[in-house]
């Protein structure tokens, strides 16, 4: 989903990875129920009886190795952007 809305939209190749990247290091800050950093085309915001777990996974070092490792996958990864 993230992929396709980023190439669709009119702006440059440099924009647009920046913005997926910031999607995909978001990934695991929604999947733990915090939507600050969420974009609206992706997440309308926490559900109705939504708990978030980031509170609890940052204070136990969970987030810290997530976002390590989902860093290392954002900085090694190809652009999806490229014409075929």
């Amino acid at each position: 989903m993230a992929i396709q809305h980023r190439k669709s939209l009119c702006d440059s190749e440099v924009n647009k990875i920046k913005d997926l990247k910031k999607d995909i290091e978001n990934g695991p800050s929604h999947l733990l129920g915090q939507h600050l950093n969420c974009d609206s085309y992706f997440c309308n915001g926490s559900k109705i009886g939504e708990q978030n777990f980031v509170p609890e996974a940052v204070e136990c070092g969970l987030m810290s190795e997530i976002s390590r490792i989902y860093h290392r996958v954002v900085e090694k990864g190809k652009t999806p952007f490229a014409q075929k």
